[in-house]
């Protein structure tokens, strides 16, 4: 951690908005991986205040999704919800649709956690509507399937596994 102050002070005399942001975004990462969320999500909300003041929307967005997750672990989904439609509107705002489908995934693992399918399986569409990476196609058809499963709708897994064997 001595490091990453050392990084900041050095930051902070050289007046480096970027680097700030940067380092307040991986400090908020560290404390995600250790499972340490409420502090993540002051290191993200510190980030994403200064990627807005230098007007970089695609960090504040990026930063905006790690702080939904970070809500959704600590059960205050009314928050994540809030901030991951924020975080959407913005990269509408950018055309950064590798960024929306993120948070659009995020928002249907959400709702899937907390049983509401239907706007789960709403989420997972938007997100691979979004994403034009054909590698993030598996991921898509696992959320869905999962989704079906736990829905239990016997019909719509069918469908996924028929979709998944043509390819």
């Amino acid at each position: 951690m001595s490091s990453y102050q050392e990084a900041y002070n050095a930051a902070v005399c050289a007046n480096d908005s970027s680097l700030i942001g940067g380092l307040d975004s991986s400090k908020g990462k560290l404390f995600y991986i250790l499972g340490h969320y409420r502090t993540a999500l002051n290191c993200f909300r510190d980030a994403a205040a200064v990627f807005k003041k230098t007007g970089n929307l695609d960090k504040v967005a990026n930063n905006y999704a790690a702080m939904g997750r970070c809500y959704a672990l600590l059960n205050n989904y009314d928050s994540s919800f809030f901030i991951l439609n924020e975080g959407i509107d913005i990269t509408k705002k950018t055309s950064n649709i590798t960024l929306t489908s993120q948070l659009y995934q995020n928002l249907g693992v959400i709702n899937s956690t907390l049983g509401e399918y239907e706007n789960a399986e709403k989420y997972f569409r938007l997100a691979s509507q979004n994403d034009t990476c054909s590698s993030s196609v598996p991921l898509y058809y696992l959320n869905l399937a999962q989704l079906f499963l736990a829905a239990s709708n016997k019909d719509s897994l069918e469908t996924i596994r028929t979709e998944i064997e043509r390819r």
